[in-house]
This record gives structure tokens, C-alpha cells and sequence, in this order.
């Protein structure tokens, strides 16, 4: 059995279209067949919508049954691509299924050309802009956030230490005041106890009388001498 290589093809539009224009703007067409019901649509953008084919339509009575309106197409030409809303049907029994009535704005942005001109159209998603059953790619998880114990640590900033200085003891209160000052008290009477001092004379058998008077004599004379002494202190 012969195995293939797989290969990967380029996407292609799933319609190619005769595309034309028949309004202005949301604002100036008037009435379109998708403003009817209760499921009334606006365009995603009012300078921007379509017209499709009644042939295309499942019933082709009624586009709304055929849950065609408010639908998005993508268009691309020419000149360039653009996204369009579906608002309305276009009755012209010459078109083909898969050709478009577009707003001025819409053929403009594929086309160079004024009149007649092609285009290729796929039904995309109205947020995305992608094919109807594409999903848009993952968003890349974003980084996470540094907490703050992830955070490298803020390097020590050098501070000056302030070493309190003690206030200084209170000098004492000399009080100069006369009051203050105790005047000295002056006992004006001075008593000298002088101790009672026996004295002894000793008289010896021997001596004389002019001896012993002698020493009576001159103990007087002590005895005066402390109480002059004493006097005097």
C-alpha cells in the first residue's frame, strides 16, 4: 500500500461573486429586509453591510427564516479585503446564487473598479474575523507578576545613628540672701572648768623648814599658771 505525503493547502474563499453596490450608508438605504420581526439587526458597522442573493437563501421567502440575517462575509478583491454584516436580499432574477449587492463603502474597500467587478466571499465570525468553526489561537499567558517574596531584596541604605546626648545634671541654687545665711553665734560667756589638781607636798624628815616652803612657793606658782592659761583660751 502507497502512503502519500500529507500537504497542507492554502485556504481558498468558499464563493466567488459578482458583486455590485446599491447604497450609502445604514443611515440613507431605508428599509432592508432584516429590519423586520422582532429580531431586528444593525450592521457592525453602518457604512459596511450586504445584500445576498434570494437564490442563496434556504427559504427563499423570507431571509429572516433563513437564518441568514445579521450573518458576517468576508470579501476579498482587487484592492483589498473587508468584512461586511448580511441585511438584506437582493430580488434580480439574473444573479447568480453567490453574487452580492454591497454598501458603497464595502466595494469600494475590494474593488478599483466602477462598475461590474469579482470578488470571493466566506461567512466569517463577527468578533474575530475568522471562518465560521475556526477557533482563534490561545493568547499567550501573560508573565507572572513578581511578588514580594520573589523580589530581590532592596540593598541596606547607610544611616546615620543618632546617639542621644543626656541633658546635664541642674547646677545647685546657692541662695546669697542674707536670710540664708546662718550668722554665727557668739557666746559671750566663756566657762574654763579647771580640774581640781591635788597637790602634794612631800616633807621629808630632813628637811628644812625653808625647803618646804619652797615647794609651797612654787606650787603657787603652777597653779597660777594654769589659770592664766585657761584665762586665756
Amino acid at each position: 500500500m502507497l502512503l502519500l505525503p500529507l500537504i497542507a493547502l492554502p485556504l481558498v474563499a468558499a464563493y466567488s461573486a459578482e458583486i455590485t453596490w446599491f447604497a450609502d450608508s445604514y443611515y440613507t438605504v431605508g428599509h432592508m429586509a432584516c429590519m423586520d420581526g422582532v429580531d431586528c439587526q444593525v450592521p457592525q458597522d453602518p457604512y459596511l453591510f450586504a445584500a445576498m442573493s434570494v437564490y442563496f437563501l434556504s427559504d427563499q421567502s423570507s431571509i429572516i427564516n433563513s437564518g441568514q440575517c445579521g450573518r458576517c462575509i468576508r470579501l476579498t478583491g482587487d484592492r483589498g479585503s473587508v468584512v461586511v454584516t448580511v441585511m438584506d436580499v437582493m430580488l434580480n432574477d439574473a444573479k447568480s446564487p453567490y453574487d452580492l449587492d454591497l454598501s458603497l463603502s464595502a466595494f469600494q474597500a475590494v474593488t478599483a473598479y466602477d462598475g461590474l467587478s469579482r470578488a470571493d466571499w466566506d461567512f466569517v465570525d463577527c468578533q474575530t474575523g475568522l471562518p465560521d468553526g475556526q477557533v482563534p489561537p490561545p493568547s499567550p499567558a501573560p508573565e507572572p507578576v513578581p511578588t514580594t517574596q520573589d523580589a530581590p531584596a532592596a540593598a541596606p541604605v547607610a544611616t546615620t545613628a543618632v546617639v542621644p546626648v543626656p541633658a546635664p545634671n541642674p547646677l545647685p541654687t546657692i541662695d546669697t540672701s542674707a536670710a540664708s545665711v546662718p550668722k554665727p553665734t557668739i557666746d559671750s560667756k566663756v566657762v574654763v572648768t579647771v580640774p581640781n589638781i591635788p597637790v602634794f607636798v612631800p616633807v621629808s624628815k630632813t628637811q628644812t623648814t625653808s625647803d618646804a616652803t619652797a615647794h609651797i612657793v612654787s606650787s603657787c606658782l603652777f597653779m597660777s599658771t594654769l589659770l592664766a592659761m585657761s584665762l586665756i583660751l
